[in-house]
């Protein structure tokens, strides 16, 4: 083979060489980028799926969780933690009802529990004032008792065709001697009729006891309020003169009707030792005070009185009966 077959070979040879290292740069380059590509692409999907995860409720179980490897995977394993989590939350509420309740419950319990107390504080307080009433000094004894219950039993005045008015009766036929005095009449029946008038004639009535004093030999004197409300009735049959049409007198009944009357009073226990009864009883209370109130005068409240059958210490004049 001479010189310039071999020259020609080795150029040849060299060539080819060249073009093989060039095409495997190039091919090496191409896989390189590739990678760098897919390295960027992995790198920007788990910056996506990190940031995502940080907006979702972390779940209470599980904290060492395994990667996802796909995001399908990934978005059903987030799913999962949120249902976890949800019920995890239903059953603390749940869990937490019972002890609310028993809470509530408690409490109301004491609320109850502490009425009671008051209540039972108010009766042992009234059945002692009762002991202290009841052993007032041995020889006025019955009469505080009678007092006390005689404000029981006409509250309210006298309640006709009740049951309430037969206890008042059997009430007025063992506390009261058979001749006592009444006001101005005489018997158990004379104050059965002073109460029937004043119930029937006056609305709402109210007899209040407001204390007890020691009197005179064998009497107590208890200080009172009455109240009463003055109604048509009571014009035609206590005032019967201002029932007119017309006049003056009608000006003074406008201004009496519908009024609420309260008077301040007394009333006077007297004690038959003997017949360990009461003797009499004497009561009055001022209506002339309240009277002037509502009328505005004094020459007003003497026309209202004038042919009343009802006086100004409010008791009955025999006409009335």
């Amino acid at each position: 083979m001479d010189t310039r077959t071999v020259r020609t070979a080795e150029a040849r040879a060299g060539s080819t060489g060249t073009r093989n290292i060039s095409f495997a740069m190039r091919q090496s380059h191409f896989q390189a980028r590739k990678i760098e590509d897919t390295g960027k692409r992995t790198r920007e999907v788990s910056t996506i799926f990190v940031a995502s995860k940080r907006q979702l409720p972390i779940s209470p179980v599980g904290s060492e969780a395994r990667t996802p490897a796909t995001d399908t995977e990934s978005l059903k394993s987030e799913q999962k933690a949120v249902g976890n989590w949800a019920v995890v939350q239903d059953k603390q509420q749940r869990e937490l009802s019972p002890i609310q309740y028993n809470t509530m419950q408690d409490s109301h319990d004491n609320t109850l529990e502490r009425a009671t107390q008051r209540l039972r504080g108010q009766i042992e307080n009234l059945q002692r004032r009762r002991r202290l009433v009841s052993t007032v000094r041995p020889a006025i004894e019955n009469v505080w008792n009678v007092a006390l219950e005689y404000f029981q039993a006409f509250r309210n005045g006298l309640q006709t065709g009740s049951k309430p008015s037969r206890s008042q009766f059997e009430f007025l036929r063992i506390a009261m001697a058979p001749d006592m005095v009444f006001n101005t009449g005489r018997g158990p029946e004379a104050m059965v009729k002073t109460w029937k008038c004043i119930s029937l004639w006056f609305q709402d009535v109210e007899l209040e006891l407001e204390g007890m004093d020691k009197g005179s030999t064998g009497s107590i004197v208890a200080t009172t309020i009455t109240r009463i409300t003055i109604t048509e009735r009571s014009l035609r049959n206590v005032f019967p003169h201002l029932w007119v049409q017309s006049g003056r007198y009608k000006e003074l009944a406008e201004k009496l009707l519908g009024q609420r009357i309260v008077m301040r009073g007394a009333i006077q226990f007297n004690w038959d030792s003997t017949q360990r009864r009461v003797s009499s009883v004497i009561a009055q209370s001022d209506l002339l005070r309240p009277m002037l109130g509502l009328v505005g005068s004094l020459e007003n409240v003497s026309r209202v009185f004038e042919k009343a059958t009802i006086s100004p210490n409010f008791q009955w004049r025999s006409s009335a009966h």
